[in-house]
């Protein structure tokens, strides 16, 4: 299963797992770190016995809120984001109890396997402790807390992929389902716009006053802040970093493996193939056959032609049995030791290698050679300066984080500590601005989160894209206050006034609607109240000329019960108009008339649709099973 998590359909897991730890390299927060991990909080929920703590919630909305910002500028979102969260919490948690007693099982080396593969943990292409610490560390997980999160995933998406593979549809419900998409509808509409009764509607002021009354939260001021900040930049600390020659001296030669060319050798051989159960008797045998041919070479005989008689390498025998250059740590122990022993022009005797029975030529050598400091002086200094300022970055993320949540009632001691300038924004709404500072979504979320606006605290560190790191606090907050009646009547009359308008619409068309019974008689209708019935024939589901709504409404109506007869139905549209519609002919296509590539593509659509219904039909057969306790309470 793990392999095809990697190799093919699970390859989107892979990017999953590397986008959200890309997201989570931005959460600088540290209420988590000094939370000192959600076990050690009340419980939110428990899953048929297993806690979810509340810790472990408050973890994933400060993840939320740093990676998606703009979810949390209304002024309920915070409550409701943390409402779904736990909703996610508690249904991962079913999932992965439900795959446990299925039997389905990862094990840490599998789990190790595919850690190792990640780019996030990598640095030039190779897996990272040091770089796998330095994520988990600012992701604020420990090893074993990242390992068991990525443990539940994989689990839980072995089970999805291997109730989404054994999913399929039988030949009878393929081709319903392709006749049914390529269905076609002969159909009519009649539109009856609101603006037709507006001379039929009034709207008194004690009307205005109740609704005013009653729908008061939206008619308020937008609410404001102005926020100090502080900020380090990192063209700031690249600016002060100013080695000395003798530093990019020290540093040149403490890294010069990174300024060396590797040996390289060029070799040519002759490759006999050894079967993966061959007997010793066989593998003796053409041990034998080499040392022949390998004889032949040295008393001259051409090597190229003996590779090309001999070599059942295909790619090379043809070339003489050359192969291109390489360097050590390519093709294995046994081969790079055995060219190593030689010198230009000699041959090696038969060896067995990973790759076969095989005899070596050595054509020539690249030695290793180590680059002057005077050729790569720049590249040098490029480089120190940016391992510099990464780790002065973090060095000062980390003395910003700690002076900042230690004094959360003042940026003053972090601005004195560090040298840095408090800035001050003017006021603005939870909608930014258009640029600069204010323009930045997780900035204005923050400013409006509880802890900064309503605990009057220090925000935590953020982490803007171009590298910066900044924390906030409030300097000013204007709160939301009421707009009077009088500022606000007219948009309330016109509103008012709107949905009138469209209940008469809705009124008028439910009135006419037992007329119209067939195509004459939708007609007359129109005519009889200055209206236009509209017809389209042949239309299919991606007809793109008729309203989606009415499109919508079309494709869900029965058809009609006689060959003159029509299907009729009502429907509100986004514009507040009401339009009533007709279907007055329904074609469905036989399965073997659809081009046959179509029914393909048809077929596999409705075998994913399948798919995702089995996955789903299985997680409510999971959530039906498992015992849910709520701690309402514990909620904050």
């Amino acid at each position: 299963m793990l392999l095809t998590l990697r190799d093919g359909a699970g390859r989107w897991f892979v990017w999953v797992v590397i986008v959200l730890l890309i997201i989570a390299l931005g959460l600088w927060g540290i209420s988590s770190y000094f939370m000192g991990g959600g076990s050690q909080t009340p419980p939110v929920a428990k899953i048929n016995g297993e806690s979810i703590f509340q810790g472990d919630l408050q973890d994933a909305y400060n993840r939320v809120r740093h990676s998606q910002p703009k979810l949390f500028t209304a002024p309920d979102a915070p409550q409701k984001i943390k409402q779904q969260l736990l909703e996610n919490l508690i249904n991962e948690e079913i999932l992965y109890q439900a795959a446990v007693n299925d039997d389905f099982s990862i094990s840490t080396n599998q789990i190790n396997g595919f850690i190792t593969q990640i780019p996030a943990f990598q640095e030039n292409g190779q897996f990272s402790q040091g770089q796998f610490n330095m994520v988990l560390n600012r992701m604020m997980f420990t090893p074993e807390q990242f390992m068991q999160n990525l443990k539940k995933s994989m689990l839980i998406n072995q089970v999805r992929n291997g109730v989404v593979s054994s999913s399929f549809v039988l030949p009878a419900g393929a081709k319903q389902f392709v006749e049914l998409l390529n269905q076609k509808r002969d159909l009519g509409y009649m539109i009856i716009p609101a603006s037709r009764f507006v001379t039929d509607v009034k709207v008194s002021p004690k009307e205005v006053a109740s609704y005013y009354q009653s729908h008061i939260h939206n008619y308020q001021t937008a609410e404001k802040v102005s926020i100090n900040y502080i900020q380090i930049t990192p063209k700031m600390v690249k600016e002060s970093i100013k080695p000395s020659a003798e530093v990019l001296h020290n540093f040149y030669e403490n890294n010069i493996a990174n300024y060396t060319v590797p040996a390289r050798w060029h070799v040519a051989h002759i490759l006999l193939n050894v079967p993966a159960n061959a007997t010793e008797k066989q593998i003796n045998e053409m041990h034998a056959k080499l040392a022949k041919v390998r004889a032949k070479a040295k008393k001259g005989a051409s090597f190229a032609s003996l590779a090309k008689t001999n070599s059942q390498d295909i790619i090379t025998a043809n070339d003489g049995g050359v192969m291109p250059w390489f360097s050590a740590g390519s093709l294995g122990p046994v081969f790079e030791n055995t060219v190593a022993s030689l010198k230009p022009g000699e041959i090696s005797e038969p060896i067995q290698t990973r790759y076969g029975m095989e005899i070596i030529k050595l054509l020539a050598i690249d030695k290793q050679k180590v680059k002057p400091y005077s050729t790569v002086a720049s590249q040098i200094k490029s480089a120190y300066i940016s391992q510099q300022l990464q780790k002065q970055m973090a060095d000062k993320n980390d003395a910003l984080a700690n002076d900042t949540f230690e004094n959360p009632n003042s940026l003053a001691s972090a601005a004195k500590q560090l040298s840095l300038q408090i800035k001050t924004t003017p006021l603005f709404t939870r909608k930014g601005a258009k640029s600069g500072l204010l323009n930045n979504a997780n900035i204005v979320a923050t400013a409006f989160s509880d802890d900064v606006l309503q605990q009057s605290n220090n925000s935590d560190v953020l982490t803007l894209a171009d590298g910066t790191l900044l924390v906030l606090r409030v300097n000013k907050h204007v709160p939301a206050t009421e707009l009077p009646l009088k500022q606000v009547t007219k948009s309330i009359e016109s509103m008012l006034q709107n949905e009138k308008t469209e209940k008469l619409a809705e009124n008028f068309a439910n009135k006419i609607m037992p007329q119209i019974t067939s195509l004459s008689s939708a007609k007359q209708a129109a005519s009889k109240n200055r209206l236009q019935w509209n017809t389209q024939v042949n239309v299919s589901r991606a007809n793109k000329k008729v309203n989606p709504a009415i499109l919508q409404q079309v494709f869900t109506m029965p058809g009609p019960l006689t060959k003159t007869g029509l299907s009729v139905a009502g429907l509100k549209l986004a514009s507040g108009d009401y339009v009533i519609v007709g279907v007055s002919k329904v074609s469905t296509p036989t399965f073997v008339n659809i081009p046959l590539q179509e029914r393909v593509a048809l077929r596999e659509q409705a075998e994913a649709t399948m798919a995702t219904a089995s996955y789903s039909a299985y997680m409510k057969m999971a959530k039906d099973n498992a015992t849910v306790k709520m701690y309402s309470a514990n909620l904050n």
